[in-house]
């Protein structure tokens, strides 16, 4: 069966000899009704291919099945109907072969006359083909052939048998392997079926799930929005009127409950935050901003923020920025110093004494830098089952840190989540009882636009003592230091300090700058400085003294001391830079001061405020900061008025407009003031919006700033005078625009190009050599002039501000005060990106005096050589 199977899917032309053979084997072994299928399958195959020859040994086994079931009328007629056929007569061996059956049959059953007359045609044929030789030959092929074909037969037969042995094996294994693959395939396909109908059920699910998340999650976005302006707006009134009335609070008591009351106000404005900021992360809104930043800077504001509850608990705060951390960057200082914030508040929370120390290291890489920063505290510390729960949402340690210390616990949550949408990472390393080092990681950019420019050469050739017991301290301070070339000796106490001071004497090369820190536990800054007046009478150091804590007594008995300079720690790199230019140069750093008083109202006096405000408290409120400014503030209570008032009167130096407002809001009146009254005056947003799309919103209506209520005095006061400030420089280049690029020679430029060297001089401590150095490199920058004149023909804004900031602080040290301030006015208007369309007349007057005062440089040292 398995033969007939294999030779059904053979494709082989002449596969009807095999069938042949295989019906001759047949007969041989009696199987009759096979041989018959083999013999008819032989013809069937013969006649498919056209092959005609073996039809003669076909009818012989025809014959021959025919005599074994006893037929022989029928072989008879099976052979006479043969003699008949062409192939037949066309073959003489196998004529005969035909009649000599024939006649042997015909014999059998008693037809002699049949026989004798096939006998004598089988006479015939046989003389008529053979002679003799041919005989012998024939005979001899027969024999040949008979063998041949018996080998063939006991081969075919050994083979067969094989078969037949190996076909019920293969038979069965056959049939199981056909069994498990149907069965596998059935499984398989029921699997496959039931795999897509649940795959199609979970993605129906999931969409719809999908659906109801986006649905729950912006109905929760629009439920913050509205319950954040709804609780910011009465939190404003409280804030601003608690702080007002601590300006007229009568006696101690009163102002202790007013600033328990602010408190209270910022700790739910907290917690508000919180909940926005965990919602917009939650709901995927979060943006990431690229702005450029000052590290230092920004981690100064950081700690500054918390210097009065770290002076409340006695702690000291700290600051180290790295060495090789570049300190001008791009990237989100916003969302760094929120996550800053954040670390330093939970340090400062659970620290009841010590110290708590920022540091920033970093890891540089060829497109970015990796930013680490260290918040480390002598505080509580943390457990490792705490550390586990320590960033997942609403967890604070344990139920009893939470009840001690309050808190909602988002605000770690949030942290990670930020730091990680800024490509870092959070971890916290800590033992319980031994403080707790808070780390995270964000990469930003570098910003090559912005170079930091050393203050004076002349601060490398300071011999300088830094005095400090914090290491950390004295390495920050060394740090600070080699930024401007200075290399520091340093003491960890007083005593060291005073030893190293009478060897210096004695050796005849005393320190010219002492750095002194106030608190120390062998011998205190105030007592290092009375022995040295007291042993050091003659050319005593310079002395700028440090403290962490303020006390007015402190500062009246360093006064006594002869003590010039005060600075209270944490301080930034160009503060104490800045501290030292002033104390050891007479150098006034202007700009580059960071400002120390958070609460300083600017002076107004002369500019008109216009306040767009519906709500009588808030108001109020504005009014009362604004009170002792100076300022003239009219006040509009919806946005109508508000238009009204400025078509009758539109000299206004600035409006603070609320958002929010009945018949016409904020967004709709700034956009009638921008478009159709054509007003440039500053617009600030005053609103208790504080979603990101709102502040995107107020900038394109064509505001200004955004401020979210509650309004910090601090903030407002800063925007205030930059955006004031940025408007002169705007309206001083409408004024100007009449002269033409032309007429900038004689008047303008004449007045601009003034040198004062005797005020320069006195800065550099009347040092004619320094100063002359200064000049030179002054000249040094005339390949920024090209490069400038090409920026300011392609409105290349960045490359301009860097030039001019750059500028800015070469012309003050050598005398160009007025062309300092004028190049320091640009920067700060392309800085706030408040350019008016006259602007570019103000650059090239800036261009124009820079190539004057270029020239008349060169003049001065030619003269001088």
């Amino acid at each position: 069966m398995l033969a007939d199977e294999l030779l059904i899917d053979t494709n082989y032309p002449f596969i009807g000899i095999v069938y042949g053979s295989m019906a001759e084997l047949h007969i041989a072994q009696g199987n009759i009704n096979e041989a018959l299928k083999n013999l008819n399958k032989a013809a069937e195959a013969d006649r498919k291919v056209g092959f005609k020859y073996t039809e003669g040994p076909r009818l012989l086994q025809l014959v021959e099945i025919h005599l074994r079931r006893g037929e022989v009328e029928l072989a008879i007629s099976e052979l006479e109907s043969g003699l008949k056929k062409e192939e037949v007569k066309n073959d003489k061996a196998l004529l005969l072969k035909f009649l000599e059956k024939l006649i042997s049959l015909l014999e059998s059953t008693n037809d002699y006359r049949s026989a004798l007359q096939y006998s004598k045609q089988f006479q015939d044929v046989y003389e008529q083909s053979f002679n003799e030789q041919q005989s012998r030959l024939l005979a001899l092929n027969r024999v040949r052939l008979a063998i041949a074909e018996k080998e063939d037969k006991i081969q075919l037969l050994e083979k067969d048998n094989q078969l037949k042995e190996q076909r019920n094996i293969s038979q069965q294994k056959a049939n199981t392997f056909q069994l498990y693959f149907i069965v596998g395939v059935i499984l398989s396909l029921a699997l496959v079926i039931s795999l897509l109908l649940r795959t199609r059920q979970q993605r129906s699910a999931l969409n719809e799930l999908a659906k109801e998340l986006r649905k729950a999650t912006d109905a929760k976005s629009d439920f913050l929005a509205r319950m954040s302006h709804e609780v910011r707006t009465p939190l404003n009134a409280i804030i601003g009127l608690t702080k007002l009335s601590q300006r007229s609070a009568e006696n101690k008591d009163q102002q202790t409950n007013l600033l328990q009351i602010e408190g209270a106000s910022k700790t739910l404005l907290s917690v508000v935050n919180d909940i926005l900021d965990f919602s917009k992360i939650e709901a995927g809104k979060m943006d990431i901003e690229s702005t450029p930043f000052n590290i230092d800077a920004l981690v100064n504001q950081a700690i500054r923020y918390h210097l009065p509850r770290a002076n409340e608990k006695n702690i000291e705060l700290i600051q180290h920025i790295g060495r090789d951390v570049p300190h001008n960057l791009i990237g989100d200082p916003l969302r760094i110093q929120q996550i800053l914030n954040n670390f330093l508040s939970n340090a400062l929370k659970f620290t009841d004494d010590g110290l708590v120390s920022v540091s920033v290291g970093c890891e540089l890489r060829d497109d970015h830098v990796e930013l680490e920063f260290e918040i480390k505290d002598t505080g509580i510390g943390l457990d490792n089952e705490q550390k586990t729960r320590l960033f997942q949402p609403f967890n604070q340690g344990n139920e009893s840190t939470s009840r001690r210390y309050g808190g909602t616990g988002l605000g770690l949550a949030i942290c990670q989540q930020l730091a990680s949408l800024m490509g870092g990472k959070t971890w916290v390393e800590s033992k319980l009882g031994k403080g707790a080092s808070f780390y995270f990681t964000v990469k930003v950019k570098r910003n090559s636009e912005v170079t930091m420019v050393s203050p004076s050469k002349q601060l490398s050739a300071l011999k300088v003592l830094v005095v400090d017991d914090v290491s950390l301290s004295r390495r920050a301070i060394s740090e600070t230091l080699s930024l401007a070339k200075i290399e520091a000796e340093l003491a960890t106490g007083g005593e060291e300090a005073i030893a190293k001071l009478r060897a210096a004497t004695a050796n005849n090369t005393p320190y010219d700058l002492l750095i002194l820190d106030w608190k120390m536990p062998d011998i205190d800054g105030l007592e290092v400085v009375a022995i040295m007046n007291q042993e050091f009478s003659i050319k005593p150091p310079k002395i700028i003294m440090l403290s962490a804590f303020e006390s007015p007594q402190m500062r009246e008995q360093a006064s006594r001391l002869g003590i010039e300079s005060v600075v209270k720690k944490p301080f930034g790199t160009s503060e104490l830079i800045n501290h030292i230019q002033e104390l050891c140069l007479d150098y006034q750093a202007g700009t580059e001061r960071i400002d120390t008083d958070i609460s300083e109202l600017p002076n107004l006096a002369g500019k008109t405020i216009l306040l767009v405000e519906d709500n009588a408290l808030n108001q109020k409120v504005a009014l009362g900061l604004l009170k002792d400014s100076g300022a003239k503030i009219e006040v509009a209570s919806n946005g109508i008025k508000a238009i009204d008032i400025l078509r009758r009167n539109n000299k206004f130096d600035v409006v603070l407009m609320d958002i929010q407002m009945p018949d016409m809001d904020g967004l709709e009146t700034t956009k009638v003031i921008r478009n159709e009254l054509q007003l440039t005056m500053p617009i600030i947003a005053m609103t208790a919006h504080a979603m990101q799309q709102d502040i995107d919103m107020s900038i394109a209506a064509g505001m200004t700033a955004h401020l979210t209520k509650p309004v910090e005095p601090k903030k407002l006061f800063n925007v205030l005078a930059t955006a004031i400030s940025v408007q002169e420089v705007n309206t001083a280049g409408h004024k100007t625009q009449a002269l033409g690029v032309e007429t900038f020679n004689e008047t303008s430029i004449g007045r601009l190009n003034q040198i004062d060297k005797a005020r320069a001089m006195q800065s550099l401590l009347t040092d004619e050599h320094l100063y002359k150095t200064l000049l030179n490199d002054f000249l040094d920058l005339q390949s920024e002039l090209d490069t400038l004149h090409q920026a300011i023909k392609n409105k290349d804004n960045t490359t301009i501000s860097r030039i001019a900031h750059i500028y800015s602080t070469a012309l003050k040290y050598i005398g160009a005060y007025n062309l300092a301030d004028f190049t320091r006015a640009i920067e700060l208007t392309i800085q706030q990106n408040k350019q008016s369309e006259e602007f570019v007349k103000q650059l090239d007057l800036m261009h124009s005096a820079l190539f004057e005062m270029n020239c008349a440089v060169k003049q001065i040292v030619a003269s001088n050589s």
